[in-house]
């Protein structure tokens, strides 16, 4: 997987904590068009959340697919709300969610390296 800054976030709520991952790494991923994120998995997902929690950014989590949350401008989906039934299995394209956050977190730590060496060297 191609990371970059951003691809993952975690929100930890009291019962645990949850991990949201972008909609380009979805996309990068799963091969599922910004379409068919957009339209009809979108308005179906909030079609499930009662009315009144309709216009928070993060959506309350209903127990169905597709939970997404606007964050920062970005839409980013909930990573065990991503669907894993046959023919596609998604979710099981991202792996195990804890090794997904050491990977990603090595990555970013890898590219901020190469960052501060080269701005070092130029100085």
């Amino acid at each position: 997987m191609n990371f970059s800054q951003g691809d993952i976030l975690i929100r930890k709520n009291n019962q645990s904590d949850t991990v949201w991952v972008r909609q380009r790494l979805v996309t990068q991923v799963t091969e599922v068009s910004n379409d068919t994120l957009k339209s009809p998995l979108r308005v179906r997902y909030k079609k499930t959340v009662q009315p009144c929690h309709r216009h928070h950014s993060i959506l309350p989590d209903t127990g169905k697919g597709w939970r997404w949350a606007k964050i920062n401008g970005d839409f980013y989906y909930d990573l065990a709300r991503i669907p894993d039934r046959k023919p596609t299995y998604y979710r099981s394209q991202f792996g195990d969610a804890e090794e997904l956050v050491r990977q990603y977190n090595e990555a970013v730590q890898n590219k901020s390296k190469g960052l501060f060496e080269s701005q070092f060297k130029t100085y």
